[in-house]
């Protein structure tokens, strides 16, 4: 009980020193805007590291990106000139693999980031003028918490219809624009998974003093108070544990599964064995095999990954040959699970079935067994 009890004591206070973020990258551009994004990270974070990459520094930003471990990435403005499909690829991997991504589009839109675009939920957008008077579509969501409706403010700066409105799909609108304005687009949208946000309204220009306060609740609501510190985890296992009378030429399926990350297909550790007999060894599924079952009774076979969902991947083993009668099968998936997090599953996850014609009386296996 004692260690039950540290345990525990461990993990609240480890919960309790991961709340803030570590790290967060920041691609802006300072010419533009000011620094409320800055202002709003250090009082949410002061000792958060964030690494900014300011003006004509959009290839050195994708090296950052691309090379580092972050907790979050905001693109909160942009170079115009420097832009490719490519570095919209490694932004689009990003949020799919690690959703807490801010993209503000609010100047120049291209074919490069249609991609980026489509996979937070929303359509190509169109330009609207900074004048145009702003509203609130969900007056109850985390972003617009506190923040009176407003009007786009460029703090001195006498640029056109630069900022933009976006159709939205799978996206959901926070805040829209007037009557007068094209109807079923926004210009702030909580992306397509949740946690990301996309938008052509650059918050540092929202004018009426609240630029910080809609930074901050823009940032609370991406982080969302709580890391990814969970690991994933085995379920949906066919045959199930303890099934009996499971048919010799069946297959092992299971799935290994992350709420909120994507699972790091390289960590997928599974063997099979038959553990009616004493000493078993097991053989690791993929490995090159050419006699199917030996004296031991190792059970060889491929195992196949479907990673459709990189958050569920269904796995199906399928033994090189049938089973034999009355065995009792056992399943391992190693503890080294992980998710791309790097958060490990930690124990073994173990299950075992028998096979049809499996006997209930303890001499059986002492009779298998005197057979070698």
């Amino acid at each position: 009980m004692k260690k039950v009890a540290l345990l525990l004591t461990v993990l609240v206070v480890a919960a309790a020193f991961a709340q803030d973020p570590d790290a967060i990258i920041v691609k802006y551009d300072s010419t533009y805007g000011g620094n409320y994004l800055a202002g709003a990270l250090g009082s949410l974070w002061p000792g958060c590291s964030v690494t900014y990459y300011d003006g004509n520094t959009w290839p050195t930003f994708i090296t950052g990106l691309t090379g580092g471990t972050w907790d979050m990435c905001i693109v909160a403005a942009i170079n115009y000139t420097s832009f490719t499909t490519s570095d919209y690829t490694a932004l689009t991997t990003y949020y799919t693999d690690y959703a807490k991504l801010h993209y503000v589009n609010w100047y120049a839109h291209g074919s490069y980031d249609s991609g980026l675009e489509t996979a937070m939920g929303a359509g190509n957008p169109t330009s609207m003028g900074f004048t145009s008077a702003h509203y609130v579509w969900d007056a109850g969501h985390d972003i617009v918490d506190g923040i009176d409706p407003w009007t786009l403010d460029m703090h001195g700066w006498g640029f056109g219809g630069y900022h933009h409105r976006y159709p939205w799909t799978t996206a959901s609108p926070v805040t829209g624009w007037t009557a007068t304005e094209t109807s079923g687009q926004a210009g702030l949208m909580e992306a397509e998974n949740g946690e990301g946000v996309i938008t052509g309204l650059y918050a540092s220009y929202m004018g009426g003093g609240q630029e910080q306060e809609l930074w901050e609740n823009i940032l609370e609501f991406m982080w969302g108070g709580e890391p990814d510190l969970e690991p994933p985890y085995v379920y949906g296992m066919d045959p199930d544990d303890g099934e009996v009378d499971v048919p010799l030429d069946s297959n092992i399926i299971f799935h290994c599964k992350d709420d909120l990350s994507k699972v790091d297909l390289t960590t997928i550790d599974f063997t099979a064995r038959d553990t009616s007999l004493s000493d078993g060894r097991a053989l690791k599924s993929g490995a090159s095999v050419s006699v199917a079952f030996d004296s031991t009774r190792s059970i060889a076979g491929d195992l196949d990954i479907d990673d459709t969902d990189p958050k569920d991947v269904l796995c199906t083993f399928d033994p090189a040959d049938p089973m034999r009668e009355g065995d009792t099968i056992s399943c391992t998936v190693d503890g080294g699970l992980a998710d791309a997090k790097g958060n490990e599953m930690g124990d073994d996850f173990v299950w075992t079935f028998d096979t049809e014609g499996a006997v209930a009386d303890t001499t059986w296996g002492a009779i298998k067994a005197s057979e070698f």
